[in-house]
C-alpha cells in the first residue's frame, strides 16, 4: 500500500512505528533535518519530499496521483486543506486531514476527506 504522509511530526512517527511491511511511505514537509530523521528510523520510508504540502507542484514531485492514501497531519489547516482537496482532485480516495479548529471541521467533510480532531479524541478519552 502506498502512503503519502504530510508533515513529519510526532504523530507520524508514531504512526510509522505502528505500520507493517506491506507499507511504502512518502513524507512531505517543509524541515529537512525532521524528513531526514523521520526517514533513517523507519524502512517504510521510501521517499521523502522537502516543501510546502500545501504546493501542488510538491504534491506532484511526491507522487500524489499514485498513492492509495493521504494524511495531511501538518499542524496548519490551510496545509491540511489545500492537501485533501489536491487529493481529491487527483482520484485519491482515502483522505485524511488532522484539523485544528472546531470550524473547520465541515470544510474538510465537504472535500470528501476524513477530518481527524486530536483535542476531540483527547477530551473524550478524558471524559
Amino acid at each position: 500500500m502506498k502512503l503519502l504522509v504530510c508533515g513529519a511530526g510526532s504523530i507520524t512517527a508514531e504512526l510509522l512505528r505502528r505500520l507493517g511491511e506491506k507499507w511504502r511511505v512518502t513524507l512531505v514537509d517543509r524541515d529537512e533535518k525532521r524528513l531526514a530523521g523521520v526517514s533513517k528510523r523507519f524502512e517504510s520510508v521510501v521517499r521523502i519530499a522537502a516543501g510546502d504540502a500545501s504546493s501542488p507542484v510538491v504534491l506532484e514531485d511526491a507522487g500524489l496521483a499514485d498513492q492509495d492514501y493521504v494524511l495531511a497531519l501538518t499542524d496548519s489547516d490551510r496545509v491540511n486543506l489545500a492537501v485533501c482537496r489536491f487529493s481529491k482532485e487527483k482520484g485519491v480516495v482515502n483522505v485524511l486531514g488532522r484539523v485544528t479548529e472546531q470550524e473547520n471541521m465541515a470544510r474538510f467533510e465537504e472535500l470528501g476527506a476524513r477530518p481527524l480532531m486530536l483535542t476531540g479524541l483527547v477530551a473524550r478519552n478524558i471524559y
